[in-house]
């Protein structure tokens, strides 16, 4: 009777140890899946993917800031109804802050409109915002032709530019609800059937636009 005793509470007390470790091992597993970062849909992995300083300085102004909050909103066309001439030559002082194409014939100029260059006491060169409002463009060196691609107020202001291999673009800005706070969007822009893919970001940031500007452009001050 004893050894029955015995057995029967061996029994029992190895039945413990295998359900304490099976959750265990459940914790550990459930423990595990919290850890994995969030799965990131290919759209999101584009803009990440090529707009990697801009992302950078937008977490490291706003803890808050996650890629997965760009969504795409919309489509639209691209209006490049305002064109102007232009020459190398022109453009050859801003050349440094331009965005070309993979084989440069193009590039996507954010700058030129907005600031004007005014030569330093030190024999070099700064640039000075010449108005409120903001245009960005496309100058195709080719034609000779400066097509405007964006245009606002001081509600907008323009962030960054990157193009893709396969001959599309990203345009990036916010809209300034405050000296400090801005709503990113970004524009997927596709200049030979001027579509724009419009991806909108969820909420707002505290971030500046001109302090992200000053790292794409030596001449801003």
């Amino acid at each position: 009777m004893k050894k029955l005793l015995f057995l029967l509470g061996f029994a029992l007390f190895l039945a413990a140890c295998n359900n304490s470790n099976d959750n265990t091992a459940d914790a550990d597993t459930t423990a595990a899946k919290g850890e994995e970062e969030p799965e990131v849909d290919a759209e999101t992995a584009l803009l990440q993917n090529n707009m990697p300083q801009l992302f950078a300085y937008l977490s490291n102004s706003d803890s808050s800031f996650s890629p997965q909050q760009f969504d795409m909103t919309g489509t639209r066309d691209l209006d490049t109804s305002v064109t102007t001439p232009v020459t190398e030559k022109q453009m050859e002082m801003f050349r440094t802050c331009l965005v070309f194409s993979p084989d440069s014939s193009q590039a996507l100029d954010l700058f030129s409109y907005n600031y004007v260059l005014v030569p330093t006491r030190d024999g070099g060169i700064r640039a000075e915002q010449g108005g409120p409002d903001t245009e960005a463009a496309l100058i195709d060196f080719k034609s000779g032709i400066r097509k405007r691609i964006y245009f606002s107020g001081p509600s907008s202001a323009l962030l960054d530019a990157r193009w893709l291999p396969d001959g599309t673009f990203l345009l990036a800005g916010g809209e300034v609800l405050t000296r400090n706070r801005l709503l990113p969007f970004i524009w997927k822009v596709d200049p030979r059937s001027n579509r724009i893919d419009v991806y909108s970001y969820s909420d707002t940031l505290q971030a500046t636009a001109d302090s992200y500007k000053r790292t794409l452009c030596k001449f801003l001050q």
